[in-house]
């Protein structure tokens, strides 16, 4: 999963239980956990609470389009600690993965992008750092409870969605691809109910 992936591998049962295991994996699985927590709170709210997360279609152009989130603290807080986590993922997978080398990472995210879809693409990396970046401040965002451009946190939110749809479906085999299909599924249909509901509102 994202700085360290193991797509095809068997970990080791007598990894279990180890460094590499506690401040590698299960930051990472948690981390995770708390992405679809939170991104399917934020979808349910916004499908039930009325006008669609009070969203305010503006009349002029030069207004922009706000989104507020009903309990959006709750979303906040998980997905605070989910980027808790992923931090400690990254620190460990340096630490225990790469030795602190940041080109060895360079080289294993290649390795593994070439492995799986055929092509070599190191930078990959980055774009994980990028996702934990905006993660961390949407997470703020949600937790202070704070009013945003609906235009620009959809395309935020569909960044995030394509990291982790990649890192857990495409990357990833058994257990995690399976809990990730079954979460992207869940999310799927409360982003129906989502536009569906604001369309039955906007033709009222």
């Amino acid at each position: 999963m994202f700085i360290n992936r193991f797509p095809h591998v068997t970990i080791d049962p007598f990894e279990v239980g180890g460094l590499k295991f506690w401040f590698v994996y299960v930051p990472v699985w948690f981390s995770i956990a708390c992405w679809f927590v939170g991104a399917a709170w934020i979808l349910w709210q916004l499908s039930t609470q009325d006008a669609v997360g009070e969203l305010q279609l503006a009349d002029r152009v030069e207004e922009p389009n706000r989104v507020h989130v009903t309990n959006a603290r709750l979303a906040g807080l998980v997905w605070g600690m989910g980027c808790v986590l992923m931090f400690v993922h990254i620190v460990a997978s340096y630490w225990l993965q790469h030795g602190w080398s940041h080109q060895a990472a360079l080289r294993f995210t290649g390795d593994q992008s070439e492995a799986v879809v055929g092509i070599r693409v190191e930078s990959g990396l980055y774009a994980n750092f990028a996702f934990t970046m905006i993660w961390s401040v949407l997470a703020w965002a949600w937790m202070k409870d704070r009013s945003m451009d609906w235009r620009v946190t959809r395309s935020l939110h569909a960044f995030l969605a394509s990291i982790v749809f990649f890192a857990t479906v495409v990357f990833e085999q058994g257990p995690v691809r399976i809990g990730s299909v079954v979460g992207f599924s869940l999310l799927g249909l409360l982003f129906i109910r989502m536009v569906t509901k604001s369309s039955l509102q906007r033709d009222r």
